[in-house]
């Protein structure tokens, strides 16, 4: 699952790519459109730099408004059968919802059923909590929350998935 949120600065251009690539939100008026990607046959089918290439020439980067909540749903609604106790379900994006419902029961609802809900986030934590931003009340459902700015931290922030505790 992926923000698709495009306002934020601190994104480096390859979570940029997937983010706007894995799903695409146009507002949150129920009456609007919602476009969403799956890009997981790319990524299975083809090296990285020609699945990256494909899933950018397929799909044309755009502006788009966040809502996580409506996501949330969405998941909910269309994999939340997929998610059992073997599953870690890994979410990213920088929690930045445009003031919309952030859909907490939802995401309890996968927090129940997955063995772990990890969140990438590229924000600063002191920007969490800061305008739209609904990481404070998504924090305390997560197994484990990681900045994930660069190409050292997603490093990090998967190898610490592989790590026993």
């Amino acid at each position: 699952m992926t923000d698709t949120s495009s306002g934020t600065h601190t994104r480096t251009a390859q979570s940029k790519w997937l983010s706007k690539s894995a799903a695409q939100v146009r507002g949150s008026d129920k009456n609007e459109v919602q476009f969403h990607y799956d890009i997981s046959n790319d990524f299975n089918e083809s090296r990285p730099d020609l699945a990256i290439e494909a899933v950018q020439d397929r799909i044309r980067p755009g502006h788009y408004n966040t809502d996580l909540g409506n996501s949330l749903a969405t998941f909910a609604r269309d994999h939340m059968g997929t998610v059992d106790r073997r599953t870690t379900v890994i979410i990213l994006g920088d929690g930045r919802n445009n003031y919309n419902d952030p859909n907490l029961r939802d995401f309890e609802d996968i927090k129940r059923r997955a063995r772990k809900l990890v969140w990438f986030n590229p924000e600063h934590p002191r920007q969490w909590g800061t305008g739209d931003s609904d990481m404070p009340m998504y924090v305390p459902l997560c197994d484990a929350v990681h900045r994930v700015s660069n190409l050292r931290e997603l490093v990090d922030a998967v190898d610490s998935l592989f790590t026993r505790r």
